[in-house]
């Protein structure tokens, strides 16, 4: 199998997902929040987006939106062949 780069997950600066202070010039996330710790023990790259860019979060939330569409209007089926409504399943944050 090739190398391949990590998976990488683009955040914003929320409280939770970084415990970095906004003005700093750091765009790395610090490492010693819970959810960086999550994301380095599956192997993943988080990243953080450029505070003020709002446009960033824009796109993001279209995508979430996107897929709550789609959950919204299919029914899936779990390991044991029980059907469901995803939009039962599917709870936003």
């Amino acid at each position: 199998m090739p190398d391949q780069d990590p998976p990488e997950l683009l955040t914003d600066n929320g409280k939770e997902f970084t415990d970095r202070l906004f003005g700093g010039a750091q765009r790395k996330p610090s490492g010693s929040h819970e959810f960086d710790q999550l994301c380095q023990a599956l192997g993943i790259e988080h990243r953080l987006t450029k505070p003020g860019t709002p446009q960033t979060n824009g796109m993001v939330e279209r995508f979430n939106g996107r897929i709550a569409d789609v959950l919204k209007t299919n029914r899936f089926r779990d390991g044991a062949g029980h059907g469901a409504d995803a939009a039962a399943l599917y709870k936003p944050v």
